[in-house]
């Protein structure tokens, strides 16, 4: 039972050091939001799926597209 605990310990420690290792490795590549920032100028610009959240908040309505 010891070795059978210390398994599933070291198997949920890889997983969470390889999935650490994974987000940090994609920080910067995939860019999620409705507002595109610049990491070097700081520039911060609207996406196209900020004018459709836009135009679905004002409408209140979904379109069936």
């Amino acid at each position: 039972m010891k070795k059978l605990k210390f398994g599933i310990f070291y198997i949920m420690l890889i997983n969470l050091m390889g999935h650490s290792k994974w987000f940090w490795m994609n920080a910067y590549r995939n860019r999620y939001g409705l507002i595109r920032d610049d990491i070097h100028t700081q520039k911060k610009t609207l996406k196209k799926s900020a004018y459709w959240y836009r135009k679905l908040s004002d409408s209140n309505e979904l379109d069936a597209d």
